[in-house]
């Protein structure tokens, strides 16, 4: 069901609910956040595991699937709330 600019205005005004930049801007800049907290988290883990093996041959690196999945996720989503949308 698509509405109008207009329309879609009311019923933000009937509900309470106001567009606003700002908090677009947070949710940006926390994803953003999670993001290289993630990332970072990773490789810390991965430099920690290597500085602390003696023998590289038979290294293995066990990285926690949640702290992957979170990563990816807000990877995911970042990208989707960076993607333009056309209206059409």
């Amino acid at each position: 069901m698509l509405r109008s600019d207009a329309e879609e205005k009311r019923v933000a005004d009937k509900t309470g609910v106001t567009i606003d930049g700002s908090v677009y801007k947070i949710v940006v800049k926390t994803l953003g956040l999670s993001v290289v907290l993630a990332v970072g988290s990773i490789a810390a883990i991965a430099l920690y595991t290597i500085h602390q093996h003696k023998d590289l041959a038979d290294l293995r690196v066990v990285i926690p699937d949640g702290l992957v999945g979170l990563a990816s996720t807000a990877i995911g989503a970042l990208a989707g709330l960076l993607t333009p949308v056309s209206r059409s």
